[in-house]
């Protein structure tokens, strides 16, 4: 059998890199609404349908950026729990 090896290194960067994603879809959904309120004048049937597809990218963008904290989440504990394998394995070689 064969054995998956990770990093803490690895991890922590895995949560940097989860972090920045969610900051550039943040940085996106900000402009998408600051195009979106001022669009907010104009009339028609082009204008209703870029609002439509403008509230589609915001949504999907939040939902997005709640996936990116769950994982980042996810991450983060399952670096304290390797953290916390390591102190206990240290504590069980002193006390050998």
């Amino acid at each position: 059998m064969s054995r998956i090896s990770v990093s803490l290194s690895d991890l922590r960067r895995a949560v940097q890199q989860c972090e920045q994603l969610r900051q550039r879809l943040q940085q996106q959904e900000q402009h998408m609404r600051s195009i979106y309120a001022r669009l907010q004048d104009w009339r028609g049937e082009s204008a209703l349908e870029l609002s439509r597809k403008m509230e589609a990218f915001v949504q999907g963008a939040s939902a997005r950026m709640q996936e990116l904290e769950s994982h980042k989440a996810e991450l983060e504990r399952y670096i304290r729990k390797m953290e916390e394998a390591d102190r206990e394995e240290r504590r069980k070689r002193q006390a050998q």
